[in-house]
């Protein structure tokens, strides 16, 4: 009787062990999720947004015939706001998820890629509509969309 006395305190302590353990697993995923919905949620996604907001107005000139002239300050203005975007929202998740920063990171180059590839691309008439809407808009939707999607998945 002694024994099994002696075997159900012990499965007691470390059960309550076990307990403490995930409680302190739980306690830090929340408090990191917390972090990222409080920072960037509530904090930063306003430079999320304008920076969107800025491409959109940047890339319509696009609307007309351009020299190439026009295009390569489409780029360079393109880039400039790049440039702003890491440093305002990008950047803010090395400290928080470095492997989100790494996927974020990797969907808005390859969205400037795209978008620099299809300017510079003497086969596309990006002021047609439908090539504007294919090459462009929808390249800009798709990233947004997707990036959005990282964020919601880490902040739950």
């Amino acid at each position: 009787m002694e024994c099994l006395d002696i075997a159900y305190k012990i499965a007691t302590v470390i059960i309550a062990l076990a307990n403490i353990a995930f409680a302190c697993v739980i306690f830090r995923r929340n408090k990191k999720r917390e972090l990222v919905k409080t920072l960037v949620l509530d904090y930063s996604i306003q430079h999320f947004y304008k920076y969107f907001e800025d491409l959109d107005c940047e890339l319509s000139k696009l609307k007309t015939q351009c020299n190439e002239t026009t295009k390569k300050d489409i780029e360079k203005n393109i880039q400039s706001l790049g440039v702003a975007f890491e440093q305002r929202f990008i950047d803010l998740f090395l400290s928080i998820n470095p492997e989100l920063h790494k996927e974020i990171k990797h969907k808005f180059d390859d969205m400037v890629g795209k978008l620099v590839k299809s300017i510079f691309d003497d086969g596309i008439n990006i002021h047609v509509k439908s090539q504007y809407n294919d090459k462009i808009a929808n390249v800009v939707v798709v990233a947004k969309a997707s990036i959005i999607k990282l964020l919601l998945e880490n902040s739950d």
